[in-house]
Parts: structure tokens; sequence; C-alpha cells
């Protein structure tokens, strides 16, 4: 593992020979760097001097690493996606709805999804951050054997063996259009049921004239907070709704806040478990 702090004018080794000379994936967050190879996974917390083990849990090679809001998540050669949540010390399979001893090559997280391209005509996967089950979304690829997965903008992107592909965020999302009328106003309606425990579905409209511009949907604590964002795409006119897990939430009091071509709509929701 070699590290730059002058965008890469110089470079300075940080690993140590117990983590391996080929190294397959890096990731790192706060003063945390993970590394793996083929004699395991590492973690350093004090730039390289120390390396330690973190490889319990873990039963095949780690092709590829990638963090969000301090959760780790691993790509393994035949085992599907690990996450830790405690820097290594505990990792746990998250591989419900994945095809079962395929490579996953890329895993990449952004906003309220993490995704995971998967070799040997695997596919590309999403996993919403509230759910529990990975979502094949691979219409349109006509070739499955996927290396990498990315976004820019509006769009997420994927490598295979046959070249890039790409489609909008939107569609991978647990949104669905409910209704292809044209409403007549931005709205938020309120949830139902509500209050509720854990699982609760959220709906809203796109009116004329605010169509394909960006939407988001965040969720609120009490404090003003945002837990969770549950949309955050362009979407074409119409009506939507979304079924909201807040398994991961505390009881209380939250807000949702719809916001899109400045007009913004906010409503109270309660949970009680």
């Amino acid at each position: 593992v070699f590290m730059t702090s002058d965008n890469g004018t110089n470079w300075i080794k940080i690993s140590t020979s117990a983590v391996g000379s080929t190294i397959f994936a890096v990731t790192a967050y706060g003063s945390k760097v993970i590394a793996t190879s083929a004699s395991g996974v590492f973690i350093t917390s004090n730039g390289g001097t120390n390396w330690t083990n973190i490889t319990t849990g873990i039963v095949s090679y780690i092709y590829c690493l990638t963090n969000f809001n301090g959760t780790a998540y691993a790509g393994s050669s035949s085992s599907g996606v690990f996450k830790t949540i405690n820097d290594g010390t505990n990792w746990i399979q998250i591989n419900s709805g994945l095809p079962g001893g395929k490579a996953v090559r890329t895993v990449f997280c952004e906003s309220d999804k993490i995704y995971a391209a998967v070799y040997n005509s695997g596919g590309i996967y999403y996993l919403p951050s509230s759910g529990s089950t990975w979502i094949p979304v691979n219409q349109g690829l006509t070739q499955l054997t996927c290396y990498t997965v990315t976004s820019f903008n509006n769009y997420m992107y994927a490598g295979t063996t046959t070249g890039i592909f790409r489609r909008l965020k939107s569609e991978f999302s647990s949104i669905r259009k409910t209704n292809e009328n044209i409403p007549d106003k931005f709205k938020l309606f309120n949830n139902y049921p509500n209050p509720f425990n854990s699982q609760t579905i959220i709906k809203f409209s796109i009116p004329l004239g605010l169509g394909n511009n960006l939407v988001k949907l965040e969720l609120f604590d009490i404090s003003g907070r945002v837990v969770e964002t549950l949309v955050n795409c362009a979407l074409t006119i119409g009506e939507y709704e979304i079924n909201f897990n807040a398994e991961n939430l505390s009881s209380g009091c939250y807000f949702l806040k719809l916001s899109g071509s400045n007009q913004i709509k906010i409503s109270k929701i309660s949970l009680l478990k």
C-alpha cells in the first residue's frame, strides 16, 4: 500500500510484509485505512506504522472495498458481500438476493443505496439502506458478467465484458410510479399507516412543470438532523409511492421533507415500536 499527500508527485509505502505485496483493494475513512491481499484483510489507524489482521469472519478473498458513513463494505471472490460497523472486529454477510458462488468485483455506495457488480454472469444489484435484500437491475444489459458500477449525474454506469451500459438512477429505486395522470400539485401525502411500526408507505406527486427535475425526499429527526435520504433523483410527471422500512430507527417523531424546483412540502410521521 502506498500513500501520497501531494496529489501523486511522491508516493510512500506504508504497508508491511505481513499485509502482502499484491494489494487487491484499499478504502479509507477518518484515520483508518483498510487493505486486502491474498494474506487477508488488514487495518491501520496510524498511517501504516501498525497493521492489524481483521480477516476473522471472512471466508474468501476480498476483491473490492468501499465505505459509507463509517461502515465498510467488502466484495468477495465467492462469498458475496460483507460489512463491518466496528472497523473489522466483526464482519456480517449481507447476501440475501445475490447469486451464490459468484465474485463481487465492485461495491459502490451512494446516498441511500449500495451497488454491487457481480462477475460470472451475475449482473448489477442494489441494496437500499433500509432494506435487507439485494435487488437485481439487469434489464437492458446484454452481458451480465460485470466488472464495475459507478454513477455520474442522473445515471448509473456498468462496465461489462462487452462494453459500458448506463441507466437512469430513478430506475434503481424502490419508488413505484402508481399513476400516469398529470397531478395538479406538488404534494406529499400523509403516510399510511401513521403512527407505524417499522414499515409505512409514503406517497407524493410531481405535477406539470416539475417533471425531469431533481426531487429529494429526506427524513429528519426531531433535532433537525437528516437520518435518511429516501429519494434523490430526477423524476417524470406522475404520482409515486415508496415503502419505507424504519427497523433501524428508534421510536419517536420524524419529519419528511419533499423538495424540488424551489418547492418544499413537509409532513410529520410517528414511529412506534
